[in-house]
């Protein structure tokens, strides 16, 4: 993780960070400016490993990509 940030509701969303030049044989070229669409609501998803036995896992993971398709 290379960066995190808390935002609470009615706060400003946080403002993108514009993204760095590309260099192609040897000029700099300026990325391309595009708006950024960010999501009203994130979704988290939590596996304990720990606690749970491998099969089980594997049975918990094709249910997660399961739902992550239809949804």
């Amino acid at each position: 993780m290379t960066r995190f940030t808390v935002e609470r509701p009615g706060s400003a969303p946080a403002q993108a960070q514009p993204a760095k030049q590309q260099r192609t044989s040897g000029e700099a070229v300026p990325a391309a400016a595009s708006p950024v669409a960010t999501p009203q609501r994130f979704i988290g998803y939590l596996f304990d490993d720990i606690h749970v036995e491998g099969a089980d896992l594997i049975r918990v993971r094709a249910a997660a990509e399961r739902h992550i398709e239809t949804s």
